[in-house]
């Protein structure tokens, strides 16, 4: 049975479900600072084992900018619909906050374009671009 909740896991369970899905390694103080600076935030927990089994995170100023910036579902639930549950809940959340006008951003890898063009999601080239600026080191 999985439980939905709204409140940002610890550390530890977003740096190890960070891990798992292959994302780039931060430590428990950059890590504790992005879970405290999210906009909102969803996490499935696997009551069982109480497991993080997926979680989302939108960033923004709460207005006029989002990014989606986590959709983080452990390979081990792989399947079971984890990620569309998560992305209901965001966009849930970004329907209710995201004014007229707002623009809502997510950086993907390319095999997950399918899942957000589900959600209304759309490429933006050629109209526009995307940059990205990764601090290394």
């Amino acid at each position: 049975m999985m439980r939905i909740d709204y409140e940002a896991p610890n550390e530890q369970c977003y740096i190890e479900l960070r891990k798992k899905t292959g994302q780039a390694a931060v430590d428990a103080s950059i890590a504790r600072k992005a879970l405290s600076h999210s906009t909102f935030m969803v996490g499935i927990w696997d009551e069982n084992s109480n497991k993080l089994a997926g979680m989302g995170r939108v960033v923004g100023d709460g207005a006029l900018c989002f990014q989606v910036a986590d959709l983080l579902v452990d390979p081990d639930y792989a399947n079971q619909g984890i990620d569309k549950l998560v992305m209901e809940e965001m966009i849930q959340y970004l329907n209710e906050n995201a004014g007229i006008g707002a623009s809502v951003v997510v950086i993907t890898e390319l095999g997950l374009i399918p899942l957000y063009k589900a959600y209304g999601f759309e490429l933006t080239y050629p109209n526009a671009y995307s940059m990205k600026r990764i601090r290394n080191g």
